[in-house]
């Protein structure tokens, strides 16, 4: 039998939601590590990601046909059969556990920790403890400390006119980027705010994590500029996007009571990105989606001096020739830099920590 017969509606679309993040989170940590396939563990007894168990296991597993000789017992059959289960719902026979003493994370690529609000916190602390420092950031995803935020950021953003250009699952990169990103210091900046759906987000998900960082927006909140020589071929033109003002975003922001945490700057944003960086001291996270090669690139070259170690670029509309140009120029200019591609049109960049 089912276990979502009798569920609410809106809970079983906020469960398919979390499926979505989990895959994003997992396919970003895979790319960064290089990584096809990631050994994982979980950690906690979280009753959401318990009950949705087998569809978070098919995210991640190898999908290769086992070895009928393979025991079930054996390291390599658990790994194969299903996620290695930590500090679980004791007793559960579906499930079985073993104690967080048992956990060896030398042996996982990828560390989750779900577990209730009340818990998370200390479980995911205890986890961190034993894992190098070094290796925290793509080693240990706190799956419940971003899907009850983003599933509560999203219920409050319903309420109002919130309006984004992102579909569902770019929604979700840009949250998961966003998440993994924090574990470094320094601000958040959006080069292409338009009418602030993406900047409204990040500043709402920041405040339900307790987070006080301050979220730049850039546009020239009258429209996209025209297209410059490398851009070559595009679908975008000056006279587009411009159903924005910088009175309507700060509006919006401040209907979700966002004002102290996004700070607006109007103007090309080869102009004020650069300005503004000048008195950062560091920077956390870049969501750059300017859609043109002028706005890509002198964001680009305003922030990679200022990016944190464990910072994060995010780049839009990626397939753009001017964008892509602009992206290829920044990282062949900064060799430390590593990069790939994190869904339709979503390119990352961050620092080669190997």
């Amino acid at each position: 039998m089912s276990r979502f017969i009798g569920l609410p509606a809106a809970q079983f679309m906020e469960n398919a939601m979390g499926m979505t993040l989990f895959d994003v989170a997992v396919q970003i940590r895979a790319l960064r590590l290089g990584k096809a396939r990631l050994r994982t563990a979980v950690v906690g007894a979280d009753p959401g990601f318990m009950a949705n168990m087998e569809a978070y296991q098919d995210l991640v597993l190898d999908h290769a046909a086992p070895d009928p000789g393979l025991l079930p017992q054996s390291p390599e059959a658990e790994w194969r059969f299903g996620f290695n289960i930590f500090a679980g719902p004791p007793g559960d026979k579906y499930r079985p556990s073993r104690t967080l003493a048992e956990l060896r994370p030398e042996e996982f690529d990828l560390i989750v920790v779900a577990d209730t609000p009340q818990r998370e916190p200390a479980l995911a602390a205890q986890v961190l403890a034993m894992i190098p420092e070094h290796q925290r950031q793509n080693k240990c995803f706190r799956f419940s400390h971003l899907n009850n935020a983003f599933a509560a950021v999203m219920r409050a953003l319903r309420q109002e006119s919130y309006i984004t250009t992102m579909n569902s699952r770019k929604t979700a990169v840009l949250a998961c980027c966003l998440d993994l990103a924090c574990s470094g210091e320094g601000e958040i900046l959006e080069s292409g705010t338009f009418m602030g759906g993406s900047s409204i987000l990040m500043a709402a998900l920041l405040k339900v994590w307790g987070e006080r960082r301050k979220v730049h927006g850039f546009d020239t909140f009258e429209g996209i500029p025209s297209a410059t020589k490398p851009d070559g071929t595009t679908v975008f033109h000056a006279g587009e996007f411009t159903q924005t003002s910088l009175q309507l975003v700060s509006n919006c922001v401040a209907s979700y009571q966002l004002s102290d945490m996004v700070e607006l700057h109007k103007g090309l944003v080869q102009e004020t990105v650069p300005v503004v960086c000048e008195r950062l001291k560091s920077i956390a996270f870049v969501f750059a989606d300017t859609d043109q090669y002028a706005g890509t690139r002198s964001t680009l070259k305003a922030v990679l001096p200022r990016l944190h170690s464990r910072g994060l670029i995010l780049i839009d509309d990626y397939f753009e020739h001017g964008v892509r140009r602009a992206v290829a120029e920044s990282l062949a200019e900064n060799p430390g830099m590593r990069g790939a591609l994190v869904a339709h049109s979503l390119y990352s960049i961050w620092k080669n920590e190997g």
